[in-house]
């Protein structure tokens, strides 16, 4: 019976999570930004290991389809995934070693992906930096992107372009922190409401 009650929970608190995200898009039609990173001599060098206990980061082989499929749908951000989508979204671009996975016991619970597409040549593409909600704030998400930035590195990319929304404040703080601009070049977003964002991350008035 506890356990039933506690599984009605989540489908009932997934369910509010994805009507607030939808409705967040519907509120932000244009909330759509680029940021760009270029590398220098001494900035992204991975670590071998995750260091945080209980978690072991593994890079995507065939055959992890079905679990990174199943940590995207978890969070009810990004509408529902297959692995079909998985390799068109992801996967078909995908560089060497660009899928970082986290697992805690079983689980699943964050990633992230660095894909190379002809749109954004000459530099690397960050996508779906994903950390599960009961996971957040321990570091796994500034974790896995600094491993894909230094494995972007590697692959002899000069930088990293990502694109996000001006409502996911944590990530774009985040973002920020690692060295990210504003790219004005994409034609999304406008230099204006990008220092006003600045301003509400940074805690001005």
């Amino acid at each position: 019976m506890i356990l039933k009650m506690i599984n009605y929970l989540k489908f009932i608190e997934n369910k509010i999570i994805k009507v607030l995200h939808q409705n967040q898009k519907k509120k932000y039609p244009d909330s759509r930004l680029q940021m760009k990173l270029e590398f220098t001599k001494s900035n992204y060098e991975s670590s071998n290991v995750c260091k945080l206990a209980g978690f072991q980061e593994i890079r995507f082989t065939n055959g992890l389809e079905d679990e990174w499929v199943n940590l995207i749908n978890a969070t009810q951000e990004f509408g529902n995934w297959n692995i079909e989508k998985l390799r068109k979204e992801i996967l078909n671009d995908l560089i060497e070693n660009g899928g970082i996975l986290i697992k805690n016991q079983e689980t699943f619970v964050a990633c992230a992906s660095i894909c190379a597409r002809e749109k954004y040549k000459p530099y690397a593409l960050l996508m779906y930096v994903i950390v599960k909600r009961e996971f957040r704030g321990l570091g796994l998400g500034r974790f896995v992107t600094i491993q894909a930035l230094s494995t972007a590195r590697k692959n002899g990319f000069p930088g990293v372009v990502l694109r996000t929304d001006d409502y996911r404040i944590p990530a774009i703080k985040l973002y920020s922190q690692l060295g990210f601009t504003f790219d004005s070049e994409s034609g999304l977003y406008s230099k204006t409401k990008w220092a006003e964002l600045m301003k509400r991350i940074n805690g001005e008035r």
